[in-house]
């Protein structure tokens, strides 16, 4: 319903939009965010710095693994979301690749090799993205939960 009434259903934000920020993604960064020295903050106080210039020159840069980490869990669950793209695209203009899986494994005879092939095809962007954001991914989980 927040969708249509913001007016983008069978658009590209109904898909990117309601995933940006979930739940899981507050708890990491406020763990994070609470870990950091309050001696940092104090500093960048003396320094001069408003609380804008805390959180760009303080707070951003040592929560860097926990955006890596975050965004990597954020586009993997994007990417393989079949409900909502269901339910909010009409067009076959945003359909997503599972989706488009579906429709490939339906539309004609039950190819199971085919269909193994087209899904392999599919997971490569994510493999890809995880390989090049490893780092992130294990610094951002491994530091969440040391104090």
């Amino acid at each position: 319903l927040m969708v249509q009434k913001l007016h983008l259903f069978d658009t590209l934000g109904a898909l990117i939009i309601p995933h940006l920020v979930g739940p899981f993604s507050v708890f990491l960064s406020r763990q994070f965010i609470s870990e950091i020295p309050t001696d940092l903050f104090d500093a960048a106080r003396i320094d001069g710095s408003g609380p804008l210039g805390v959180y760009w020159h303080v707070v951003l840069p040592n929560i860097r693994p926990a955006i890596g980490a975050m965004g990597i869990f954020s586009a993997m669950g994007t990417w393989n979301d079949y409900l909502n793209p269901l339910i909010m695209l009409n067009s076959k203009e945003w359909m997503t690749l599972p989706l488009g899986l579906v429709i490939f494994d339906t539309g004609r005879q039950q190819d199971l090799s085919a269909t193994m092939a087209v899904a392999s095809i599919i997971i490569v962007p994510m493999i890809v993205i995880l390989l090049i954001f490893q780092k992130y991914l294990i610094k951002g989980i491994t530091m969440s939960g040391m104090k």
